[in-house]
């Protein structure tokens, strides 16, 4: 009996890592794939649109672009957020272009401030 159970243990261990190999197989380009986005060095842009920058994802992106050098022109519904972030860029020492896009979605008014 221990030569027979020896040969299953064997047979089981070899199946096991063909398995394992299989799916390191079918695994490996998205592993590689998430390494290379998170190696990816940060582009440095001179300018920049931001829509949705009153809020959320796109007032992150505002203030994390902006430093000395980047133009930075932001879009979005309500003008006092507007205005908050683009304080926040300007003391980041970047150039800000704001947009306001009314309530009622017809008109944008331009407020270019300098740096």
């Amino acid at each position: 009996m221990g030569a027979v159970a020896d040969f299953v243990h064997l047979v089981f261990l070899s199946v096991l890592q063909v398995v394992v190999h299989l799916i390191q197989l079918i695994l490996s380009p998205f592993i590689f794939a998430h390494d290379r986005l998170r190696a990816r060095p940060r582009r440095d842009f001179q300018s920049l649109l931001i829509t949705g920058a009153s809020s959320g994802l796109g007032a992150e992106l505002a203030e994390s672009y902006a430093k000395p050098g980047v133009h930075v022109a932001i879009t979005g519904r309500n003008d006092t957020r507007l205005r908050e972030i683009e304080a926040r860029c300007k003391a980041k020492g970047a150039s800000v272009h704001l947009l306001c896009q009314h309530r009622g979605g017809r008109s944008l008014s331009a407020n270019v401030s300098p740096a």
